[in-house]
């Protein structure tokens, strides 16, 4: 529009001034060099156009590879949290399971008196009646003793336990604890009907085994 205007100005004072034939020729050539010159303005402001585009750009690129930064380093944060809070549990579990350990093996070594003294597990099951579970015959205790001597009552972990004593294929005394599982205080006790292998520890000379079967907790000591 600028053009225009400018070039209907100098035709119009030209016009004016009855200018000669030269002079109208001379002033043509200065109004088609204003009128090429108005080109070389619009490349300029489209430079700038798009060198502010492409500083735009660039900085919308960013973003992402900011984003990704931070989500690399949140999933790092979570990761080591949680590889502390797994070893905490364990740390947890291994110490519940040493002190259950420690007690049952003090137990069978102190061999307290026997309560009922008997070879048939039907009278123990008859016996245990202030339980709420009844007593039961463990697969893994099958052909891998002489015989039962007896029971008595007894805990483990502060819950209501049958404590059994048989004696092994070599004549020494082997303590059997049955209580009813809870998962608030038994949850580590791995299940072999699941597949899962019993947890064995040593403890004072002794070898204690532990392990789940039909909702009761079994723990086995013996030397």
């Amino acid at each position: 529009m600028k053009g225009s205007g400018f070039k209907s100005q100098i035709k119009q004072i030209a016009t004016e001034a009855k200018l000669s034939e030269t002079e109208l020729a001379s002033l043509h050539t200065l109004m088609q060099a204003h009128s090429d010159a108005a080109p070389g303005q619009q490349i300029e402001d489209n430079s700038e156009s798009e060198g502010r585009n492409s500083g735009r750009k660039a900085k919308q690129e960013s973003y992402p590879l900011l984003f990704k930064g931070f989500g690399l380093g949140f999933a790092a944060s979570m990761l080591f949290a949680v590889i502390l809070f797994s070893g905490s549990l364990i740390y947890q579990q291994e110490d519940d399971i040493r002190k259950v350990v420690s007690k049952l093996a003090s137990n069978h070594i102190k061999l307290k008196p026997l309560e009922v003294t008997t070879s048939r597990f039907a009278e123990i099951q008859n016996y245990f009646d202030k339980l709420d579970f009844i007593p039961i015959e463990s697969s893994r205790l099958t052909h891998q003793t002489r015989g039962l001597l007896g029971g008595r009552y007894c805990s483990i972990s502060s819950a209501p336990a049958a404590q059994l004593r048989y004696k092994s294929l070599n004549n020494q005394p082997i303590t059997v604890y049955q209580a009813h599982y809870e998962e608030d205080i038994f949850d580590w006790v791995p299940d072999v009907q699941a597949g899962e292998t019993p947890i064995v520890r040593n403890n004072k000379g002794l070898t204690i085994s532990l392990w789940q079967e039909k909702g009761l907790v079994f723990a086995r000591v013996e030397e």
